[in-house]
């Protein structure tokens, strides 16, 4: 991908509708999508069950406040990657829908696969926190803590 660095004098920005390539690569409708943040070529990717295309667009969804949407595109990413990091938010939503043991579940399962998901590891102990579950919300902390010292929040 090619991308321009320059400031324009008049403070307008420069956008080009097209996506250059590297001479040699073949980049396809779905990369163009991901680099992009195309919601449109996102949504006609996400047909595929593409587990980093549903990831991207129920973000998308979510950004925009758009709950019943990312909560379908994320339901439909824990079957196409059940170890996605992004399952992270779905717990949010499973928390909200009052559905806890699931939501812990999930972030679990994120932390299993990258202990360094620090918005993760921080929801998990605050929820466990909020049930009263002091000791794992400790224990939460402290595994978050030996992958970021210097985290202060945590």
């Amino acid at each position: 991908a090619y991308t321009n660095h320059s400031i324009p004098r008049d403070g307008k920005p420069r956008v080009d509708s097209r996506w250059r390539l590297y001479p040699g690569t073949n980049a396809t409708a779905r990369d163009e999508a991901l680099a992009l943040g195309n919601r449109l070529g996102l949504a006609r990717a996400a047909e595929m069950d593409d587990a980093p295309v549903l990831a991207a667009l129920a973000q998308i969804e979510d950004r925009l406040g758009n709950m019943d949407a990312a909560t379908a595109l994320y339901e439909r990413l824990a079957k196409a990657d059940p170890n996605h990091p992004a399952l992270a938010n779905l717990a949010i939503y499973r928390v909200g829908q009052g559905r806890s043991q699931e939501a812990i579940a999930l972030w679990e399962r994120v932390l299993a696969n990258d202990p360094v998901q620090a918005a993760a590891a921080m929801n998990l102990s605050l929820h466990y926190a909020q049930k009263g579950q002091k000791a794992d919300a400790e224990r939460t902390l402290e595994r978050l803590l030996r992958f970021q010292p210097d985290l202060t929040a945590a």
